[in-house]
């Protein structure tokens, strides 16, 4: 079962979807979307790739994996 993180009305960090984000320019998105921007980042992807899986492991709070065809 996902962890979805924990957002509240005050928050102000920006929440980003990044579809195809297991593998190439959607990964990239969505890791510097994260690191640099510091946002909330939703990616989306049809499979989970160990570096989805290795992104939701470090950032619990500001990332989650979803497996879907968009």
């Amino acid at each position: 079962m996902p962890r979805f993180p924990a957002i509240t009305m005050t928050q102000r960090k920006p929440v980003v979807f990044v579809t195809g984000a297991s593998r190439g320019i959607g990964l990239g998105a969505a890791t510097a979307l994260l690191t640099e921007l510091g946002a909330v980042v939703v990616a989306v992807s049809r499979t989970r790739s160990p570096e989805i899986s290795k992104l939701a492991e470090e950032h619990p709070s500001d990332f989650l994996a979803i497996e879907a065809d968009v």
